[in-house]
């Protein structure tokens, strides 16, 4: 075999061993990509309408979601879920949030939509008010919303402590600390109404509030079983900005 002969093969296989490297590269590089494309986003931006929505449109705000649940449902374990509120929304049971941070806010800043939380039966037939349930490292931001507590007239017995917060952890459950944030809301009260905002039964609670319009004499009503002008400063597990509870 001459030397030009011998150079040439090495020239060909030369050429087909960068081919196959450069086919291998390729479709590595496709996978890697692929693989990005598939990792959910851990920050998800849903529009919840909950007379016009679906829980299976794809949350955007020309295809909303119908509930609160579902956008939290989507949201990454570890994620951050920003749902913005195109319409009011009742809600007529709890809505457990765990490993996410959510955002609870309209969808026009200034517009202020209205939660209803009402009253309803647990499986052991004990009277309970609807809300927003933290478990393992949760935690809830609310703006522009009117979170509006229902009368408590006809509830017999009237339900206390836990059972009648709006934001809660109970004495058994998983999460360390609420830590809660309200901005530009407003709480108000049908007639008769008894709620407390927070229950924090064994557990730290973190809330803070800015600009936010509370009821005429809600004080012993901010936190479950605290009563009515305490100082946070006097309490273990709890750190606000409020002067008095």
């Amino acid at each position: 075999m001459s030397l030009e002969s011998s150079i040439g093969d090495l020239v060909t296989k030369t050429t087909l061993l960068l081919d196959y490297f450069n086919g291998k590269k390729a479709s590595i590089d496709a996978a890697v990509v692929s693989a990005i494309a598939a990792v959910p986003a851990n920050k998800r931006i849903l529009y919840v309408h909950q007379l016009n929505g679906l829980d299976t449109n794809d949350g955007g705000p020309l295809s909303p979601l119908k509930t609160i649940d579902k956008a939290i449902a989507i949201t990454p374990v570890g994620g951050v879920c920003s749902i913005r509120l195109l319409s009011d929304y009742a809600i007529g049971s709890h809505i457990t949030v765990e490993g996410t941070a959510v955002e609870l806010r309209s969808d026009t800043i200034g517009t202020k939509r209205t939660i209803r939380p009402a009253y309803f039966k647990d499986g052991n037939g004990v009277t309970n008010l609807a809300g927003i349930s933290f478990l393992l490292s949760a935690q809830i931001v609310a703006r522009d919303m009117i979170i509006e507590f229902p009368s408590a007239t006809g509830q017999v017995p009237v339900p206390s402590g836990g059972f009648n917060a709006f934001l809660k952890s109970n004495t058994t459950g998983t999460a360390p600390l609420l830590p809660v944030k309200l901005i530009d809301c407003e709480i108000a009260d049908l007639p008769g109404a008894t709620a407390t905002l927070c229950s924090a039964a064994a557990s730290g609670l973190i809330l803070t509030v800015t600009g936010v319009i509370f009821p005429a004499g809600f004080a012993g009503r901010y936190v479950a079983a605290v009563a009515a002008g305490t100082t946070a400063n006097t309490l273990s597990n709890i750190v606000t900005n409020l002067a008095t509870l």
